[in-house]
């Protein structure tokens, strides 16, 4: 396993992220994995609203592939959840094709960046294809592929 290395909050960059780099997309809720095809659904692609208890988000949470593999972005340390159901991996490149944005905005993590404000319709539009894009690095075998042998 790659090393650990924990977000600390007082290094912010702010950088564009290379169009060359690998980010990950960690599944919180098990509904957002598609075994079948091997990728993320929409839904872990859209920005959730607002809640008296925190702030609408603005951007879409993603790992550094630069700083540790996918299956070390499962501990908690790394990507602050309690339960990672699946690990994705996203071509930067592609992501920018979309006209949006990754920005790195502290050492290990980043954020996908130009959903927040889109009508309903365009912002669906593009977590389906964000979706398209996404491909399961961890865990290397789900269920369907049990089921395959």
């Amino acid at each position: 396993m790659a090393n650990i290395v924990t977000r600390d909050k007082s290094e912010n960059t702010n950088r564009r992220v290379n169009c060359s780099e690998i980010v990950y997309r960690a599944a919180r809720k098990s509904s957002w994995v598609n075994e079948e095809e091997r990728r993320l659904e929409p839904a872990a692609y859209e920005l959730r609203p607002a809640t008296k208890d925190r702030a609408a988000e603005r951007g879409i949470s993603l790992g550094l592939a630069s700083h540790c593999t996918a299956e070390a972005y499962t501990d908690p340390r790394v990507c602050q959840l309690k339960k990672v159901h699946a690990v994705a991996t996203h071509h930067v490149g592609r992501i920018h094709g979309l006209e949006l944005s990754v920005i790195q905005d502290n050492p290990d993590h980043a954020e996908i960046i130009g959903l927040f404000g889109l009508d309903e319709d365009r912002a669906y539009d593009l977590s389906v294809r964000l979706s398209e894009q996404s491909r399961i690095a961890w865990p290397e075998t789900l269920k369907w592929a049990a089921r395959q042998s």
